[in-house]
């Protein structure tokens, strides 16, 4: 994910807080660093989906291609495993992962919720 133009400081130092205080609010990240409430919200926005992109990146095994990712999921399915997956691109790291169709994801969650 890419920092802001011209505010790659204070995207380092929300990120660096929330490091520090995990839970802290965009008021406060404002307070701390003098900027306005608006810039905070977005920031944190920010940080907060860089940091769950790279959560997902770093779970998964990276394939240099798209051809190596769809070969892992024949794999996958000649090992018995029936879940429908697909290969994708990650924005984080460049590569490749496999994951679970977003249908099939929706039908865990709800499953889960039953």
């Amino acid at each position: 994910m890419s920092m802001p133009t011209g505010t790659n400081t204070t995207w380092a130092q929300v990120h660096e807080l929330r490091r520090a205080e995990p839970g802290i609010g965009a008021g406060r990240i404002a307070r701390r660093l003098g900027i306005c409430r608006s810039l905070a919200q977005r920031l944190l926005r920010e940080t907060m989906e860089e940091a769950n992109e790279r959560g997902r990146c770093t779970r998964k095994r990276r394939h240099p291609t798209e051809m190596h990712a769809r070969a892992a999921i024949v794999a996958i399915r000649a090992e018995g495993n029936p879940s429908q997956l697909s290969a994708y691109s990650c924005s984080f790291c460049g590569g490749w992962h496999v994951g679970h169709t977003a249908g099939q994801k929706l039908m865990q969650i709800l499953m889960a919720a039953e």
